[in-house]
């Protein structure tokens, strides 16, 4: 797994003055790149894994896991994988980084430890697209 964060959601709000009043437009950039905040007039960074820089201020917003999931028709004609390496018979969604062109390695472990499991590459993602 690399040390950056799989996927950075970064909003930003930007201010404008229109002939009828001010104006409220929101920008938002899904990226796994690493932004200056300051630099680029980012507001509102929301990121996943540790924090790099110190001087910002942050919360902790809470935690996440991974889970493997499928439609019922899909488990309903393949079977739902009941052990990790029982993945490699499965139609797995890849993770591209977008920034160094590598896939991004699903995070399985058994009883505490990590396994390295090759999963076979069906179908590739570069970006997550919330709405």
């Amino acid at each position: 797994m690399s040390g950056r964060p799989p996927v950075a959601l970064l909003s930003s709000e930007k201010y404008k003055r229109t002939g009828s009043g001010t104006g409220r437009a929101e920008q938002r950039d899904f990226s796994d790149r690493m932004v200056d905040v300051i630099e680029e007039g980012f507001d509102v960074v929301t990121r996943t894994g540790d924090v790099a820089d110190s001087a910002l201020v942050t919360r902790a917003m809470g935690t996440y896991r991974h889970v493997i999931v499928g439609s019922p028709a899909y488990f309903a004609q393949r079977g739902a994988p009941g052990e990790p390496e029982r993945l490699r018979d499965h139609a797995c969604l890849q993770h591209r980084f977008p920034t160094t062109n590598k896939l991004r390695r699903w995070p399985l472990s058994r009883d505490g430890e990590t396994l390295d499991i090759d999963l076979p590459t069906v179908a590739i993602a570069t970006a997550v697209v919330i709405g």
